[in-house]
């Protein structure tokens, strides 16, 4: 069976935390390369933001590299499958591995919502609305997951079905 590098992505209050961390119990033999943990709470102490974000990226990639050597399978969020494959085309050829992505939406008013409620306060209404902007579509190959009409345990469902049926799981 060949490796696979399973990619969860979406705007600002998506659904991406929730539904990588569920699938990060459901699925043994995937490994899930956080990003976020490393920019925020790895390099937290670091004042330069910009720094965190691509000391961040360049990170995840080593690691990956690592990871692909070994033909393990990889979970990522809060990338895109362009930048992955762009960046590690030489790896995926040489390594055979699979890149499936999943984009989870929903509209800016329950992103603000599902904001507010991981917040405990309603202090970034634009925050979302600019991240809707910048990372509100989808790329194309990916599979797109409604997060408003599907709760997170039919939206893991979706994706392990999806990964059943192409022999991933």
């Amino acid at each position: 069976m060949k490796p696979t590098i399973l990619i969860v992505h979406g705007p600002m209050a998506a659904g991406k935390s929730t539904i990588t961390s569920q699938l990060e119990k459901e699925l043994d033999d995937f490994l899930f390369v956080d990003r976020a943990y490393i920019k925020n709470v790895m390099l937290s102490k670091l004042k330069d933001r910009e720094l965190a974000k691509e000391l961040s990226k360049k990170t995840v990639y080593l690691i990956m590299k690592g990871l692909m050597q070994q033909r393990k399978n990889i979970m990522l969020q809060e990338q895109r499958a362009p930048s992955v494959k762009k960046k590690l085309e030489k790896d995926i050829k040489k390594y055979r591995y699979r890149v499936i992505s999943f984009y989870l939406q929903c509209s800016v008013e329950t992103a603000k919502k599902r904001d507010v409620k991981r917040q405990k306060r309603y202090v970034r209404p634009r925050r979302v609305e600019l991240m809707h902007e910048k990372h509100g579509y989808a790329d194309p190959g990916d599979i797109l997951i409604d997060t408003e009409k599907n709760s997170i345990k039919q939206t893991v469902n979706i994706i392990k079905t999806y990964m059943r049926k192409k022999n991933l799981l």
